[in-house]
């Protein structure tokens, strides 16, 4: 915390994201750095940042084998 109404905060990530049509593995991390204002008694972000760390692509040599696909079971958005 900076002052009573103010804080910074950073958020590091990892990812993952598998392209089953490509059949490659992007891994990666970023960083996130936010500010806080409280207001109301509430806390709340003013502003956030995000700066990728590093990523690494790479081709699978065979399709995963997945025991739960969630994305698979969600319809598209409707133009």
């Amino acid at each position: 915390m900076l002052t009573d109404s103010t804080a910074i905060g950073t958020w590091y990530l990892t990812d993952i994201y598998l392209n089953l049509v490509d059949q490659t593995r992007t891994t990666g991390s970023a960083l996130y750095k936010d500010k806080y204002v409280k207001q109301d008694g509430r806390w709340r972000i003013a502003e956030t940042t995000y700066t990728r760390v590093y990523e690494q692509i790479e081709k699978l040599a065979e399709p995963p084998v997945l025991t739960s696909h969630h994305l698979a079971s969600v319809p598209p958005p409707k133009a």
